[in-house]
This record gives structure tokens, C-alpha cells and sequence, in this order.
């Protein structure tokens, strides 16, 4: 049987013998610095804080307290049992925080050449670490930037492709597309026929070409943002209308047929959104040429979509019956079975606004079919709804004859009502006129 060896104490052993005891006491004991015994007694935060005074690094301890109580003002502002407030605390994330600490010293220490560069590819890796943490991504991003101007001026390819990178960070993980704007409008003019490439700082991410082409489609991307968020409002359309304008004209200056494809898209619904209906069908229209140009075959399916919209609500029957045979036939060839069963909701839908539930019904029921196979419940359920509406419409003309023999004395109508109100039974067979009398 085997035995744990263990150590000797002082009381068991011969008085010559306590020094080398206590020696190999020692030696088995873990090494610890004044550091790592402060880092044990007190938080990791305060820790390196002190160790950055001690060092006489007193700017990069001010750096990091800032962020420090930067985090904890937001989360006391933010509230109790909120995103901000719940996120995870910066001071409780060792790893972050010796990141910050490293980058701060060599900043300090001049230890880089591109110092608001490498700022910004930490802000980029910081980024790419999830929500909680895009906060000091955005005060990094402000910082390199801030560098650029400051000890650079003169490379404007630096300072715009640091403006780039700030605005897509801006509108993709922010969601602040009237920030983004004005960084990303900065970044294309300077960039304009200058042979510059976004690969300095994106190249990890595959990234690579003009940066001039990219900030068109950045700006393209922003200004379709601003389009859809400021056209609801009556106060805003005309901001909505000339922000998809400018958005049309970046995508071409991008020569992005797909962005130009949407842009055109967006403008319609802007103009429509203003009451103009004749420039909307326009730019629709053009949307729908240029999405046949590149074989974008579910783009095609939702324009059509969207003149079936237009065309009910003008009342131009020719036209929806036209665009709903064209969506069906593209959807049926490439057996798109969720796009066939919006063509037959739509139908079913036009024909019931029609007062034609008999040839809405079977559109109906097909499209609820359609719906169940791809798994898309909740269109399913609007379907088997409108369905209903579509079938008692059917019983309508039924139900109105039964209730008009009924007020005349008819009990067989009466009592047809009856077992079709407490027993749902069916009234399919109408009362002859002998039984009414």
C-alpha cells in the first residue's frame, strides 16, 4: 500500500537537524512577489493600478482608472436590471484589463511607430469580443483618430481609412447611422481617386481594394439606414426621399449593381411614402430590371411582390393579376415553396378583398399547406385566419337566406341555425321555397 510522503515538522526532529528542515520547508513553498500577494488581498483593479503608480506610470493608471469609473458611471445611469448594468464589469475582467495595460505602456513609452494604427487594430480585436466591451472599442477608435490628427496630419490615407473603420463601427455595432455619416462622408471625399487600400487595417478580415469603393458602399449603407429609419414620419419623408437619392448614387459610384438593386428599392418606398406614386413605380421598376440583370431570383419574387401591393391598393386588377402570374411562374420553376405560398396568400387575399371567397379559399388553403412544409408558423397561421374570414364569407349569403326564412316562420331554418351555432353542423342545403312556406 502506498503512502503519501509527508513533510516533517520542527517538533519531530532533532535540534541539528531544524535549519535544513526548515530549508526544505521553503523550498516548497509557492514564490510570491509583494505583487502577487497585493493582487490576492485586494482587487485585481486596484492592484494594477497600484503597480502602474509604483512604476512612475501615473498617465497609464489615470488611463485605466478613467475606463474604470467611465464603465461604472454608465451602469449607474443606465439603472437596476438593464443591459448596460448587467453586462460584466471592466474591472472584474483580468484579462481585458492587462490587455489595456499593455497598450497603454507602450503608448507611453513610444515603443510604436504607428501608435493611433495600433490603436486601432485593439480596437478592432475589441470589437470583435462581443457588446459588452464595444464601448472601450469606440473610446479606442476616438483615440486613434484623435492621434492621427494629432501626430500625423499630413497622412491622409491613415486618417481616412481610421474614419472608416470608425463609421462602420458606428452604423454595424452601435446602430448610429447620423454619427456614422459625417465619418464616412469624410473618409470618401479625401479617398476620391487616390489609389488607396482598406487592406492596412483589414486584411485579416479579407478585406481588400479601394478605399474609396468601400466608403461609397459604406455611405450607401448608412443613407439606406437613414431612408427607412426617417420615412414613417410625415415631418421626415422628404429627408427619407433624399437620403435614398444620395443612396442610388453611391451605390453607382460603388458600381454595386446588388446595392443599387436595393437602393432603388428604398427610394420607391420613400417617394410612395410621399404620396408619389408615379416616381415610386418608376424606381420599382428599376429595381426589378436590374435584379433580372444579375439572376437575383428571390429579389425578383419580392418586387413582384411588391407591385401586387402597389397595383391592389391603386385598383389596377390587370396589373396584379399580371405580377402575381409572373411571381408564380418564377417561384414554381425554381421551387421556391415559401415564395409559392406568398403568391398564393396574395391571391387569396385579392380575390377575398374582391368579394370572391370562392376562388380565395382554395388560394388560401394551398398557401397554408406551402407554409406548414418550409415551417414558417407564423405566415401559416395568418393564412389558416384569412382562410376562416374567406370560408365564412362563402356560408355568408347562406347564413343571411336561413336568418330570412327563420324571421318568416321557417323552423327548419330555424333549426338549422341552431345546430350550426351549438353543434358547428354544417348548412350547406338551403331551405327550398315549399319549406319556407
Amino acid at each position: 500500500m502506498l503512502r503519501s510522503k509527508r513533510s516533517k515538522t520542527l517538533v519531530s526532529v532533532a535540534a541539528h537537524n531544524i535549519p535544513k528542515v526548515k530549508e526544505k520547508i521553503k523550498a516548497k513553498l509557492p514564490v510570491l512577489t509583494p505583487n502577487d500577494i497585493r493582487r490576492y488581498r485586494i482587487p485585481y483593479s486596484d492592484a494594477i493600478v497600484a503597480e502602474l503608480q509604483e512604476a512612475d506610470l501615473h498617465e497609464v493608471a489615470e488611463r485605466l482608472k478613467f475606463l474604470f469609473d467611465l464603465d461604472e458611471e454608465a451602469r449607474q445611469i443606465a439603472g437596476p436590471n438593464t443591459l448596460i448594468w448587467n453586462r460584466p464589469k471592466l474591472r472584474n475582467n483580468h484579462e481585458l484589463i492587462d490587455i489595456l495595460k499593455e497598450l497603454f505602456i507602450r503608448i507611453h513609452r513610444d515603443e510604436m511607430e504607428e501608435k493611433s494604427e495600433f490603436l486601432a487594430r485593439m480596437a478592432l480585436s475589441i470589437e470583435a469580443s462581443g457588446w459588452d466591451w464595444w464601448w472601450i472599442a469606440d473610446t479606442l477608435y476616438r483615440n486613434a483618430l484623435w492621434l492621427a490628427k494629432e501626430l500625423e496630419p499630413t497622412d491622409l490615407s491613415l486618417i481616412s481609412l481610421l474614419r472608416f473603420v470608425y463609421a462602420r463601427f458606428l452604423i454595424d455595432k452601435m446602430e448610429d447611422a447620423e454619427s456614422a455619416l459625417e465619418y464616412a462622408r469624410l473618409a470618401q471625399r479625401d479617398s476620391r481617386d487616390r489609389p488607396w487600400s482598406v487592406a492596412k487595417l483589414l486584411r485579416e478580415e479579407g478585406h481588400t481594394g479601394s478605399l474609396y469603393r468601400h466608403s461609397c458602399k459604406l455611405l450607401n449603407r448608412i443613407l439606406v439606414s437613414l431612408g427607412r429609419s426617417s420615412r414613417d414620419s410625415s415631418d421626415s419623408v422628404d429627408l427619407s426621399v433624399g437620403a435614398c437619392k444620395l443612396a442610388v448614387k453611391n451605390a453607382c459610384e460603388a458600381g454595386d449593381h446588388e446595392l443599387l438593386a436595393e437602393s432603388q428599392f428604398e427610394l420607391g418606398k420613400s417617394e410612395l411614402a410621399a404620396g408619389n406614386v408615379e416616381e415610386a413605380i418608376g424606381h420599382f421598376t428599376t429595381n426589378l430590371m436590374i435584379l433580372r440583370q444579375i439572376g437575383d431570383i428571390e429579389g425578383i419574387c419580392n418586387a413582384h411582390s411588391n407591385f401586387v401591393r402597389i397595383y391592389k391598393d391603386l385598383g389596377n386588377d390587370d396589373k396584379v393579376l399580371e405580377h402575381l402570374g409572373e411571381f408564380k411562374e418564377i417561384a414554381s420553376t425554381y421551387q421556391l415553396n415559401k415564395k409559392l405560398g406568398e403568391v398564393y396568400y396574395l391571391t387569396g387575399e385579392y380575390y377575398l378583398a374582391r368579394d370572391n371567397p370562392k376562388e380565395a379559399t382554395p388560394n388560401l388553403e394551398r398557401a397554408f399547406l406551402l407554409y406548414n412544409q418550409v415551417g414558417a408558423a407564423e405566415d401559416a397561421n395568418k393564412a389558416r385566419c384569412l382562410t376562416g374570414i374567406s370560408k365564412g364569407q362563402e356560408m355568408m349569403d347562406s347564413y343571411q337566406n336561413l336568418i330570412t326564412q327563420s324571421v318568416k316562420g321557417d323552423s327548419t331554418a330555424t333549426l338549422k341555425i341552431c345546430l350550426w351555432r351549438d353543434r358547428g353542423e354544417p348548412f350547406d342545403e338551403l331551405p327550398t321555397s315549399k319549406e319556407s312556406n
